[in-house]
């Protein structure tokens, strides 16, 4: 982080505050702390450096969050294996994952592409 002008001026009014406390000269103290604070309420809110936040970066298309583990077709044969017979937790140790991930991916399929119902006659 590059220092300015301004942010060396705090640091010498703050620190000259903190001497003037240690050394009981109480009238120093307050008129360095507020010549400090008033540098400080100066800065301009521009050259402060923020993150975007979650709307700014809603609406310009980013994506937030962990990357999936599995694509579309790679989950469909997960719920696929699982439908035939294997147990949630060998398929998840096949594919690397965890348990309640390969579990999500499984409600995930399940809602997004509905289950063709076979009448018995």
């Amino acid at each position: 982080m590059m220092t300015t002008k301004t942010d060396n001026q705090i640091v010498s009014h703050l620190t000259t505050a903190i001497t003037a406390v240690l050394s009981g000269d109480n009238r120093t103290a307050v008129r360095s702390t507020a010549t400090a604070l008033r540098l400080i309420a100066s800065v301009n809110p521009s050259e402060t450096t923020s993150k975007s936040t979650p709307k700014s970066t809603k609406k310009s298309g980013k994506k937030r969050g962990k990357k999936p583990l599995l694509n579309a077709v790679q989950a469909q044969r997960l719920a696929e294996r699982v439908r035939s017979g294997e147990t949630i937790v060998s398929v998840a140790k096949a594919y690397g994952i965890s348990y309640g991930t390969a579990h999500r991916y499984l409600k995930s399929v399940e809602t997004s592409v509905p289950q063709e119902t076979v009448s018995a006659e």
